[in-house]
């Protein structure tokens, strides 16, 4: 598994963290329906912190996977149990698409980007 879903900061983030052998073909749509599962059990709304600094995608992919997290009946990205979504970034590429999922076409999402995981936990706990 190229991924890890664990709980942060008291419960109050959700973190994902994305190893250099993550492959978007095979767990793209799993990590999904893992991390959905998870914010279905919880009971109030939490921070949702992914850390995009080792993830190797093509643009192509990226536009799917973009799609498929803001797409569809009941999109990941607008669940009911995430308060506001933080992304690690390692690139300017992540930062554009990240800026752009801000956007109408996307629900207007509430998307912060930050360079490490030490600004994500000082952001939330500035909340």
């Amino acid at each position: 598994m190229g991924y890890q879903i664990e709980t942060i900061e008291d419960g109050k983030a959700m973190l994902v963290t994305n190893d250099p052998d993550f492959d978007f073909a095979v767990e793209g749509a799993t990590v999904i329906q893992d991390v959905v599962a998870r914010l279905d059990a919880l009971s109030e709304p939490v921070f949702y912190v992914v850390d995009l600094r080792e993830i190797q995608v093509s643009f192509d992919e990226t536009q799917i996977f973009v799609n498929m997290l803001t797409r569809g009946d009941n999109p990941l990205l607008q669940h009911k149990n995430i308060r506001e979504i933080l992304y690690i970034i390692g690139n300017i590429f992540h930062k554009v698409v990240a800026d752009g999922m801000s956007a109408d076409a996307f629900g207007n999402l509430r998307i912060k980007t930050v360079a490490n995981l030490e600004d994500a936990l000082k952001y939330i706990q500035s909340k």
